[in-house]
């Protein structure tokens, strides 16, 4: 779940709604994300304090580029715990496995390369099927990297006419979204401009069609 690979990435609670929201989910407050989590049986906390031992176990595994896997059962310690020790110790970057619990393919030069030439420049989807990566995974390495995500397709007139007729005609936002095929933030943030204001409203099963939705009858009033 991309919520839960997010968390154990290391990402605050509002940063990883602001993530989610990006990806096309729906918008949700720090509250809902730290209850999806902790349903899913994860949880954040002090905990103990790490002793010199673990530290010098920690910072040999890295000094010698040893998978720190083993690390989790011989230290009783989470992967979150174990990546923000390594961090407040400056062990970032120096483990030979710098990518340390990834189990996916290791970021090479030419990957980081591409990733800065393509973040926010095409849709994520296609992204990560051209770099055969999921999008949680490029998500997070472009924040790390500090890249900013400001793709966005130009809206037609059919798609203006449709969030139109879908709010004039009590069509739930999510269907919306659905029938548009873009992503939940950029239609929100549209519809805003536009001065529609969705609010609750009942889904259909199945959802109307962008096709569906233009084809309803048009409301007297501003054009959008």
């Amino acid at each position: 779940m991309l919520t839960l690979s997010l968390a154990e990435e290391g990402h605050r609670y509002g940063h990883i709604a602001s993530l989610l929201v990006e990806a096309g989910y729906c918008e949700r407050s720090k509250i809902a994300i730290k209850a999806i989590l902790q349903r899913l049986g994860y949880g954040r906390g002090w905990g103990r304090s790490w002793t010199p031992e673990e530290d010098a176990l920690l910072t040999l595994a890295y000094r010698e580029g040893k998978s720190l896997t083993p690390l989790l059962t011989r230290l009783g310690r989470t992967r979150y715990s174990i990546r923000w020790r390594s961090e407040y110790l400056g062990l970032r970057g120096t483990h030979a496995m710098r990518d340390g619990f990834r189990g996916g393919p290791v970021w090479s030069d030419d990957d980081i390369a591409t990733l800065r030439a393509l973040y926010g420049k095409i849709p994520m989807t296609e992204l990560a099927t051209r770099m055969g990566r999921t999008k949680a995974s490029l998500f997070t390495r472009a924040n790390n990297l500090g890249l900013v995500h400001g793709y966005q397709k130009p809206w037609t007139d059919d798609e203006r006419h449709a969030l139109k007729r879908a709010y004039d005609n009590g069509v739930a936002f999510a269907d919306v979204v659905t029938a548009l095929g873009r992503n939940h933030a950029a239609v929100h943030k549209y519809a805003q401009k536009m001065g529609l204001l969705f609010g609750r409203r009942p889904r259909c099963t199945p959802p109307p069609t962008l096709d569906q939705i233009l084809a309803m009858e048009e409301i007297p009033g501003d054009k959008p």
